[in-house]
C-alpha cells in the first residue's frame, strides 16, 4: 500500500474538513501537509483539520510526505472539489417573492394567528418585582 489520503464522503463549503492518511511507513513519526506545493503551518500530524472550508480550498491539491523510522513517502496529490449537486442556498428576494407579499411592511397579520403572534399581547397586570427577584 502506497501513502494515501483519505477524503470524507461529504465535502460542504464553509463547513469542517478533515483529511486522513493512510500509510505503510514503519513507525511514522512526522507529517508535512501540503496545499498547492506550500507547506501547510502547524499540520505535523496523521490529519489536518480545515475548519472551515473556503472557496479558495476548493480546487486546491492537497499532499502529504510521511517520515518514517527508515523510509518516507509522499501521497498523490488529491483535489478538493464539491459534489456535481452541490446548489449554493440563495435568500429569496423579499421584494419579488409573492409569498411573502401579505408580510411586507405595513401589512395585517392574518387573522388565524393567535393573538400573541398578531402582536395583540396584554402588559403585564402588575409590574412589581418579587422579592426573590430583587437584589439586596
Amino acid at each position: 500500500m502506497a501513502t494515501k489520503i483519505i477524503v470524507p464522503a461529504q465535502i460542504r463549503l464553509s463547513y469542517p474538513l478533515t483529511l486522513g492518511v493512510q500509510t505503510d511507513v514503519v513507525r511514522p513519526y512526522k507529517y508535512h501537509w501540503r496545499k498547492n506545493g506550500a507547506l501547510v503551518g502547524g499540520s505535523s500530524g496523521p490529519a489536518l483539520a480545515i475548519l472551515g472550508l473556503g472557496k479558495d480550498d476548493i480546487g486546491a491539491k492537497f499532499n502529504v510526505t510521511v517520515f518514517g523510522e527508515v523510509s518516507q513517502e509522499t501521497s498523490d496529490d488529491v483535489v478538493i472539489a464539491l459534489p456535481s449537486e452541490y446548489k449554493p442556498i440563495v435568500a429569496p428576494n423579499v421584494s419579488q417573492d409573492a409569498t411573502m407579499a401579505p408580510y411586507a411592511a405595513g401589512a395585517k397579520s392574518p387573522s388565524n394567528l393567535p393573538p400573541y403572534a398578531q402582536g395583540a399581547a396584554k402588559a403585564p397586570e402588575s409590574t412589581t418585582i418579587p422579592p426573590y427577584a430583587k437584589r439586596s
